[in-house]
């Protein structure tokens, strides 16, 4: 249920950045949809030491991936950047993977297989 929520949030996000990004340079829409992470650096500041130096990398990160997505879109590609960045889960599993030593299940292995494949006809 929460992963459906995430992806329905998500999927109303990317939207409506796509509609924001064609009447706004990429710049301003990023900063404005950004700057509610303030209030997320402050609770994590809250949570102990060493919690703001991750919060403002992930915000680095966040935010650079916000200003690439959002420029697919000003460009008229929203489509193809959506699909792209849909793909983002591989990353948190090849960390688990390499990092954490984690297995995958046959069906989560046909899972990432498939998205490999999206993505490479995507690049087609």
């Amino acid at each position: 249920m929460l992963g459906t929520s995430a992806a329905l949030c998500w999927g109303v996000g990317d939207v409506a950045i796509a509609l924001l990004a064609r009447r706004a340079p990429s710049v301003t829409v990023a900063i404005v949809v950004q700057g509610a992470s303030v209030v997320m650096l402050v609770a994590w500041r809250l949570l102990g030491p060493g919690a703001l130096t991750i919060a403002c990398a992930v915000g680095w990160l966040d935010s650079a991936g916000f200003l690439l997505f959002n420029r697919g879109a000003e460009i008229g590609q929203a489509a193809i950047t959506s699909a792209a960045a849909a793909a983002y889960p591989l990353l948190p599993i090849a960390c688990g993977l390499l990092l954490l030593h984690e297995c995958l299940r046959a069906y989560q292995a046909v899972g990432v297989a498939g998205v490999l494949a999206g993505m490479t006809l995507l690049a087609l």
